[in-house]
């Protein structure tokens, strides 16, 4: 499931990352939001999600986890090519106007 993101200085929690599977996926998604725009830019995404990858990585032994990432978003493009994701379209994505990167555990920053 998904995990608090939470700014250390102040406690609060500022978005979730980790996988989840929701019905009609054929396997589980790594993903991630932040709660509002003023914590985009600091890293926290980068770093939770990291995190996240190495643990899920180790937990489950996955050889691969995708995240589907609407096609104008960017910053989350580019968040997935920081992690080590690589575009992935010969699996297409579950969810409209969104592309597939896939995770891998070699490929994470993390290790």
């Amino acid at each position: 499931g998904m995990f608090a993101i939470v700014e250390r200085a102040s406690g609060e929690t500022v978005g979730l990352a980790g996988p989840w599977h929701p019905a009609g996926f054929a396997e589980p998604e790594m993903s991630w939001l932040l709660t509002d725009a003023r914590h985009e830019g600091k890293g926290y995404a980068a770093e939770a999600c990291q995190a996240v990858l190495a643990h899920v990585f180790a937990a489950h032994g996955w050889a691969s986890l995708p995240s589907y990432i609407d096609t104008e978003n960017a910053a989350s493009r580019a968040l997935a090519l920081r992690l080590g994701a690589r575009p992935d379209p010969a699996s297409p994505s579950p969810l409209p106007g969104c592309d597939t990167y896939r995770h891998h555990p070699a490929h994470n920053p993390a290790h």
